[in-house]
């Protein structure tokens, strides 16, 4: 076991410094989707590392501790051995009830709050419960597991992920223990478990974690409140508030003249009431103390919360028992982009094998085969839109294959080009397209074309 974890402890140390010279780094042209996971890989692969070093220097400390008892607890051979074979077979064949109970919890919590989002991040939180229920010896690999997974909480926060974050806390602690031979550590580590649970719920749960409401739960009251103030920026800071926007552009309200101690969240209607973005959808958040305004939620960027063109108003909610009151709201636009920065937009495929041509349509000539899309716009300007990859028969009719994707992307504004999706690999023969739409506007189509 010792060298499955040395293993693991070197792959997540190379995996973490290859992640922060590529897709972390700032001055790499990756999308926003793979900068988000550069950072979750990044943080996933350091609590690896220090799991694994805390893990083996513990063992070190139980082997010095063993050699040095060696003598005053020394017993006949042949008991020794017979003890060590009944335990393990004994161990082999006990199920952990604590195990069961807090998977089974762990699945029903993820089916009560997070699979109604309809996220693929909230199916892949089944894995680690159905890794808990299975899992006979507590052991530093399934802690680890439950870890990485219970990360996903900064990703789409909800009650079962931080419950995957204490199930990690019982079984390290538990591992743990069980090297020491400690009777109890199964309950010990539950204990340790428990207590950071409840701490973690009053520090983070409650202060920091985005929650959400129902707003069929609601009744929604109109209430303007003259303190209190809802604005919209494209950046977050106050120096660039604005009115329209163009699709797909992240949109960040600014809200003034929050009471203190008092739950908000927002809602966004289009010009005919109609609620397009409910309040279900937008992280509760607090005045914090000795700050005037708060910058919290985003939408309309890339793939999240995206808009039509068309005008909207977003409404600031105070959130009440059993009313959300209207205090404050603000009247917007998302308009479509003006033609020249259209105009500059560009849009290229290069291939692996010679990545210094660019090309509108690329025919592969190998059985293996990689190629890139890129966007690029001119310098100060951005443009967002979705890319869509898809397949055609040579005489253009559709047809379905497991690859077919439609994501966002954002490009640069300082000029330089971005990823914005890649195929490689060994796929049917056919024309592959990936078309780059803003709104109904086809800004490219670029083909890869498999004879």
């Amino acid at each position: 076991m010792k060298k499955v974890v040395k293993v693991l402890l070197v792959i997540s140390l190379i995996a973490f410094i290859v992640n922060f010279f590529t897709l972390i780094n700032q001055s790499n042209p990756v999308g926003p989707f793979w900068r988000k996971a550069g950072e979750f890989i990044g943080f996933g692969s350091l609590i690896v590392f220090v799991l694994c070093a805390f893990y083996l220097l513990t063992s070190w400390l139980i082997h010095l501790f063993k050699k040095t008892g060696e003598l005053k607890n020394s017993k006949p051979e042949s008991q020794t051995k017979t003890e060590t074979k009944s335990e393990k077979i004994k161990e082999k064949k006990r199920w952990q009830p604590v195990n069961i109970i807090l998977g089974l919890i762990i699945i029903g919590c993820v089916l009560y709050f997070s699979l109604p989002h309809s996220s693929f991040i909230a199916i892949l939180r089944l894995i680690p419960a159905a890794i808990l229920i299975l899992t006979r010896k507590n052991n530093i690999f399934t802690a680890i597991a439950l870890c990485l997974f219970g990360l996903t909480l900064f990703l789409l926060p909800s009650v079962d992920a931080f419950l995957l974050l204490v199930a990690a806390v019982y079984m390290f602690f538990s591992a743990l223990l069980r090297m020491y031979k400690v009777k109890w550590h199964i309950v010990i580590g539950l204990a340790v478990a428990v207590v950071f649970g409840l701490v973690g719920f009053y520090t983070l749960a409650i202060e920091k974690m985005q929650t959400f409401v129902s707003e069929s739960s609601l009744v929604i009251v109109r209430e303007i409140d003259d303190r209190s103030d809802i604005t919209l920026s494209s950046t977050g800071n106050e120096a660039d508030i604005s009115i329209t926007f163009n699709p797909r552009q992240p949109i960040y309200p600014i809200e003034k003249g929050l009471q203190k101690d008092v739950d908000y969240a927002c809602r966004i209607i289009n010009k005919t009431g109609e609620v397009v973005i409910p309040l279900d959808k937008w992280p509760v958040f607090k005045l914090k103390e000795n700050s005037d305004s708060v910058q919290r939620g985003v939408f309309n960027d890339a793939d999240y919360l995206p808009l039509h063109t068309g005008d909207y108003n977003i409404q600031l909610v105070r959130l009440e028992k059993e009313q959300g009151i209207i205090v404050a709201e603000s009247d917007f636009s998302v308009i479509p982009y003006d033609k020249q920065t259209l105009a500059e937009f560009v849009a290229y495929l290069t291939a692996d094998n010679d990545p210094n041509k660019y090309y509108d349509g690329y025919t592969v000539k190998t059985d293996k085969f990689g190629v890139t899309a890129w966007a690029q716009t001119s310098k100060g300007k951005t443009i967002s839109g979705t890319v869509k990859f898809f397949k055609t028969n040579y005489d253009g009719v559709i047809e379905k294959t497991p690859w077919d994707s439609e994501r966002g992307f954002k490009t640069n504004s300082n000029g330089e080009p971005v990823s914005i999706s890649s195929m490689g690999g060994r796929i049917p023969p056919g024309i592959y397209h990936f078309q780059i739409a803003v709104e109904d506007d086809i800004l490219a189509d670029l083909k890869l074309i498999i004879p």
